[in-house]
């Protein structure tokens, strides 16, 4: 496969450190492939990539539905796919579980691919209606440190738990509110357990026992200006939190938040809206 950076964005600003002000993206430091409908992207409209255990880059777009790109050009299945059976073209999300699975979002429901024999599969789980929730509007399917799979449902989180042969050995449902069309979770803390944006904030989810737990992180993050959450990243003890509205800062220790939004100076964002949020791999965030 060629090495690329995929730009799928307008916008891009660099943070050096927690003190330093917000620069310009350093474009001249990488080598950056430009992908386009110009060159096979099937929609301009992307929600999501996703890099599998094989090395192929699997793209999410609204629109095209799910496509893959293996440094030269793309498998588009589509709706007309027939060993994929990717029958949508609103697709949202991707994630692999430890048994070389892809979990894939679309608006109608969750699909599950095998990549070894690129056919749509179910897990097997014993007295468990899998199906039942595959059937469900999906939102995010997150794979945690731990190897264990989250689902966002339209209503509902679940927890997946499996055996070592990949069998569902538990599954575990947390219902929430929310009114904004997307529900951000991330392990955080690299212990299995993942921050939701919920409930009109953002909560800490802990699998304990057969059961989601809802915890909360801190009083200042129950109600973030009703912001719409995009991403978040940890890096040092801060989290770094993406919004419609700006960029939000978690001290970990403190429990504070600070808040940073576009201005006419220079040294802070350039837009309002944030839409990813990445630390490199020298250690600055992206």
């Amino acid at each position: 496969m060629k090495l690329l950076l995929l730009i799928l964005t307008s916008l891009w600003v660099f943070v050096a450190s927690a003190a330093e002000p917000i620069r310009d993206f350093p474009y001249g430091r990488y080598n950056i492939s430009y992908i386009t409908v110009k060159n096979g992207l099937p929609h301009n409209h992307v929600n999501d990539f996703f890099s599998d255990s094989n090395g192929f880059v699997w793209v999410a777009t609204y629109g095209g539905g799910l496509v893959r790109y293996d440094g030269y050009g793309f498998i588009a299945p589509g709706i007309e796919g027939q060993s994929l059976q990717m029958r949508s073209n609103s697709c949202k999300n991707i994630s692999e579980d430890r048994f070389r699975r892809l979990w894939v979002c679309f608006d109608e429901n969750t699909r599950i691919l095998d990549l070894n024999t690129m056919m749509n599969v179910t897990p097997h789980g014993r007295n468990i209606d899998i199906q039942k929730i595959l059937s469900e509007p999906s939102i995010r399917s997150y794979t945690d440190t731990k190897g264990k799979i989250w689902l966002v449902t339209k209503n509902n989180i679940y927890h997946f738990d499996f055996d070592a042969a990949g069998d569902i050995i538990n599954i575990a449902k947390h219902s929430y509110t929310n009114n904004t069309p997307d529900v951000r979770i991330k392990d955080i803390y690299g212990d299995g357990s993942v921050w939701a944006s919920i409930d009109g904030g953002i909560y800490r989810l802990v699998y304990k026992n057969g059961k989601i737990v809802r915890h909360e992180i801190s009083p200042v993050l129950r109600n973030i200006h009703s912001a719409y959450i995009s991403d978040y990243v940890k890096r040092h003890h801060f989290v770094w939190i993406a919004t419609n509205v700006g960029l939000y800062r978690y001290n970990m220790d403190c429990k504070t938040l600070k808040y940073y939004t576009h201005d006419v100076q220079k040294g802070t964002l350039s837009h309002e809206y944030v839409s990813c949020l990445a630390v490199t791999g020298d250690d600055h965030l992206l």
